[in-house]
């Protein structure tokens, strides 16, 4: 981490020069290899009409984004492709095919997110039965139930509840007042970030002449290692059995997933979406911004659903769909195309037909 006061980042001297920051990625050089380096920007802040701001490393990897910023290669230094840098007087160089793996490399150099000293706040609630290891922190406020368990090095955010029997495992992250239900488990390395809730009861009830009955929820939820789930979700827990998420699955902000789904490994699930009861969702699949699965589907691996869809039947292996009801995208653009055409169709459907009704009256 780099220490920060008042919004200014001090940068490690072995990566404050143009020459030892690409020398500590590995990465090609051009220009001064002493041009001192402050940080990262993004150029899509900047106006077509402004240069470069000097001293800070710009990521360009399409001619598009030239395009766009003609006067960038006045001045500063940029990360780029080598088909790319010639107009630019200090140049870190990258293949294409690496260009995204070197800004993650880039982001992680730079980054600020703060360094914690293990231990438990003395202002956290830690039932005497939790087990919490030596190397996790658990910060002020944090409340950690009966019999909670906190792998190595994980980190317990202000505000986060472990209810009873709840477990989380090694290296994982709970942001600011994320709730992790009675007995689900969370595996390693997983960020689970603020105001998500994992475990609250699935949507189960029994309507009959006598009333409303709930239908009790005594399954709980099962995430397996590497995933991420963004702020302010909620995975249900299953009435019976366990809801599962699959290792490397990204959720993103504001997703539910009802009770008893089973999400497969590697799946992307985007904002805005939500996911019935009992669905199934593959490995692989994605499922892109405010999509809506019924309940007791199939999305099959691979498939994808494009943004603002409703998916009413099982999807196919490696298809993509768009449209409320989903169908395969190819087919919804035709519909829609046709959709477009149809008032100059009626139209001339309309003049067809008054031209008819005066055949007909001029006859004898």
């Amino acid at each position: 981490m780099f220490p920060s006061s008042g919004g200014v980042i001090t940068i490690p001297k072995e990566i404050s020069t143009l020459k030892g920051l690409a020398d500590s990625l590995g990465l090609q050089f051009t220009g001064d290899p002493d041009y001192a380096i402050r940080g990262l920007r993004d150029i899509e802040i900047l106006s077509e009409e402004s240069a470069l701001e000097e001293h800070y490393v710009y990521f360009i990897e399409s001619k598009a984004v030239l395009n766009r910023h003609p006067k960038a290669a006045e001045r500063g230094a940029v990360l780029t492709i080598p088909e790319l840098a010639e107009p630019f007087t200090n140049a870190i160089l990258v293949e294409k095919s690496g260009a995204r793996l070197a800004l993650i490399a880039f982001l992680k150099a730079f980054d600020r997110t703060p360094v914690f000293k293990p231990g438990i706040s003395p202002k956290a609630i830690v039932a005497d039965s939790a087990r919490i290891a030596p190397s996790a922190v658990v910060h002020a406020g944090a409340v950690v139930m009966a019999d909670a368990v906190v792998g190595e090095r994980c980190i317990v955010y202000p505000g986060v509840v472990l209810e009873p029997f709840a477990e989380i495992g090694d290296d994982t992250v709970l942001f600011p007042n994320a709730v992790i239900g009675h007995h689900c488990v969370i595996g390693k390395h997983c960020i689970i970030h603020g105001s998500t809730v994992i475990g609250a009861d699935g949507f189960g009830f029994y309507d009959n002449p006598q009333g409303r009955h709930k239908i009790p929820q005594i399954g709980n939820v099962v995430i397996s290692d590497h995933v991420e789930v963004g702020a302010s979700c909620t995975i249900d827990r299953a009435a019976i059995e366990s809801t599962t998420i699959g290792a490397y699955t990204k959720i993103d902000d504001q997703a539910h997933i009802g009770h008893n789904c089973r999400v497969g490994r590697s799946t992307y699930i985007v904002g805005n979406t939500a996911v019935g009861g009992s669905v199934v969702i593959e490995d692989g699949a994605i499922l892109s911004g405010m999509v809506i699965v019924k309940d007791h589907l199939k999305i099959a691996k691979g498939s994808i659903v494009l943004g603002l869809s409703g998916v009413a039947q099982d999807t196919e292996p490696g298809v993509v769909y768009f449209g409320t009801p989903a169908r395969p995208a190819k087919q919804t653009h035709r519909m829609n195309a046709a959709l477009e055409r149809l008032p100059e169709m009626l139209k001339k459907f309309r003049e067809l037909e008054e031209k008819l009704q005066a055949q007909e009256a001029a006859r004898p």
